[in-house]
């Protein structure tokens, strides 16, 4: 897959990419980074094989993952992240 098709594929994602990781962040909370992760990427993998993908999951997961780090830093920054519903209770 060349570059140009990378691009497009993770662009048509960012959507499903983006609401995954505020929905995880809501649902989990401060911490557990890997944890998170691994949950978000599980979260989206069935999504993107579900489109009839042009690649396998894999060969574009190390994309999805710099995505992933991207987004998360972006919101810590503007402080979109607050401590979850659970969190606030304990």
């Amino acid at each position: 897959m060349n570059v140009i098709a990378t691009a497009q594929v993770i662009l048509a994602l960012l959507p499903v990419i983006s609401d995954t990781v505020k929905n995880v962040e809501a649902a989990v909370g401060a911490g557990n980074g890997q944890q998170k992760l691994t949950l978000a990427l599980s979260i989206i993998k069935p999504i993107y094989d579900a489109s009839n993908p042009p690649v396998p999951f894999d060969n574009i997961v190390s994309h999805v993952t710099e995505v992933i780090a991207a987004l998360v830093t972006f919101y810590n920054q503007i402080k979109a992240f607050t401590k979850s519903a659970l969190q606030a209770a304990a």
